[in-house]
């Protein structure tokens, strides 16, 4: 789902609050959404298996790194991603692996 929006997120440093991708999740789905105030990306998924409902916006530099070490390292299909959001950062831990940035 990041690959199908993080094109159309801004590259523009005077844009920082485009410079991100929205996480929506409500009770039943999950949303992606990426713009640069010209192009607009949606990728929809069911809901995420948590209890709770979200919105945050993930800068796409770290998501672009998640995604450049899943292709590098071919996870099984199995595999799972733990994603923990705090108040102003966001965690992605793969196996060994963590990510951690701030937004």
């Amino acid at each position: 789902m990041v690959e199908k929006t993080a094109f159309s997120a801004s590259t523009q440093e005077t844009r920082y609050i485009l410079n991100g991708l929205l996480w929506n999740n409500t009770a039943d789905k999950f949303e992606i959404v990426a713009t640069d105030g010209g192009r607009l990306a949606v990728a929809t998924h069911a809901a995420l298996p948590s209890s709770k409902e979200f919105k945050i916006i993930i800068p796409t530099k770290i998501l672009n790194e998640v995604c450049r070490y899943i292709s590098i390292a071919k996870p099984a299909k199995d595999s799972k991603i733990e994603v923990n959001v705090a108040a102003n950062q966001v965690s992605f831990i793969m196996k060994e692996t963590t990510y951690i940035s701030r937004f």
